[in-house]
């Protein structure tokens, strides 16, 4: 199973002010399975997307990828989110005077790459993703893919 989630529960605030946002979500995704989230505005779609994609803990549950668990014991990522994982926001996060290339650097900087593996990197993936074009620009609609 190339993604298993287990019992996720999510919650935020603690006492009187908690707010229980996942209650135990189970499912699971086989390698080039195309799922759907679907569900009301303030359901927690994004809630459950942010916990997969590593970025927010869950309050208990597990998360496995490839038999790898996408968070430790002490609720910290794993390696997984910066090899293995990508996220989309939902508003752009660009750093508005940063080049193209320096945007997609950052995320090699959050995973400790020299500056020479940082732009090899960086570079691949623009020519994979972007067919060559400019460098030091990006246009709006690139922006929200």
């Amino acid at each position: 199973m190339a993604l298993v989630v287990e019992d996720i529960v999510k919650n935020f605030g603690e006492g009187l002010s908690e707010t229980k946002v996942l209650k135990g979500i189970k499912f699971e995704v086989e390698q080039g399975e195309f799922v759907i989230l679907n569900g009301a505005s303030g359901s927690g779609k994004t809630t459950l997307l942010t916990i997969l994609g590593g970025l927010l803990s869950q309050t208990s549950g597990t998360v496995l990828y490839n038999d790898t668990p996408l968070f430790d014991k002490q609720h910290r990522p794993s390696d997984l989110r910066l090899e293995d994982i990508g996220f989309i926001f939902q508003s752009s996060h660009l750093v508005p005077y940063l080049r193209v290339i320096e945007q997609l650097t950052l995320v090699g900087q959050e995973a400790g790459m020299t500056k020479t593996t940082k732009f090899k990197k960086s570079n691949t993936t623009f020519e994979k993703y972007w067919f060559r074009r400019s460098l030091e620009c990006i246009s709006a609609s690139v922006i929200w893919r």
